[in-house]
């Protein structure tokens, strides 16, 4: 079989097996050290009582950019992994296409999401942070049927976020249940 017809069918946005196990983990341990945070921050018994809301507020940041990193990081060595198996260059027309994708939606979620919050429309960060994940999900996925089932999920739980705003815990756990659970199940 010729390389170039290999190079553009190989798979370039994997998220399944021991990846989706991954990313299930960073969204789990990513909701837990917020969810940690916000109520060190609120309770007098701890040190974290003594930062300023600005500097809590960074720190919630940085975690989400962890998050993101790692994410990616993990989809990222996953493809390569993939690609030596099967002898082909990585990056392919299709692999960077999706890259790019990859790269404008998240400068653009990042832009967004800033300006929500600067607004002080906090209460619209989660749900709307859960839509762009979901839209991110369907321009990767090339409609595959897993990816477009997260990204229902995911926008399922943007609309519990927008009725409850209170939500956004239980929704970035479920997403990263459902992550954790679909990498178990297809390992």
């Amino acid at each position: 079989m010729n390389n170039d017809v290999q190079d553009t069918n190989s798979p370039s946005f994997i998220l399944k097996g021991f990846t989706s196990v991954q990313v299930g983990l960073y969204f789990l341990a990513s909701a837990y050290l917020i969810k940690k945070t916000i109520a060190n921050f609120l309770v007098d018994d701890t040190l974290m009582m003594f930062m300023s809301v600005q500097l809590i507020e960074f720190f919630i940041v940085g975690i989400l950019f962890l998050l993101s990193l790692f994410s990616a990081l993990a989809i990222f060595y996953a493809n390569r992994r993939t690609a030596r198996k099967l002898n082909q260059k990585i990056w392919n027309p299709i692999s960077k296409k999706r890259f790019w994708i990859f790269l404008t939606h998240v400068i653009i979620s990042v832009f967004i999401l800033i300006l929500l919050y600067s607004n002080g429309l906090y209460n619209y960060v989660g749900p709307i942070g859960l839509i762009l994940y979901a839209f991110l999900l369907t321009a990767l996925s090339s409609f595959n049927k897993t990816y477009l089932l997260f990204a229902f999920v995911a926008l399922l739980l943007a609309v519990m976020c927008f009725i409850i705003p209170t939500y956004w815990y239980s929704a970035m756990l479920l997403i990263g249940v459902v992550h954790f659970t679909y990498g178990v199940v297809k390992s």
